[in-house]
């Protein structure tokens, strides 16, 4: 455990390369996040945050698409 403050899912939807749904990986991480309790950010591709803001992207963008 690094004791991170907020956890930044990177390389998870660009491509589709892998035989699993675009969005498993990112399902899988922001449901163990939630189960964790751990600040968790989800900006869209190419979207730009500041870390140590405490304004960061948390919407599920992804099941939009």
């Amino acid at each position: 455990d690094v004791q991170g403050e907020l956890l930044l899912p990177i390389h998870w939807g660009a491509f589709t390369l892998a035989l699993h749904e675009w969005s498993d990986p990112i399902e899988r991480v922001t449901k163990e996040a939630n189960r964790l309790e751990v600040k968790i950010t989800t900006p869209q591709i190419g979207e730009s945050i500041t870390l140590k803001s405490t304004n960061y992207p948390l919407t599920a963008w992804w099941r939009e698409i």
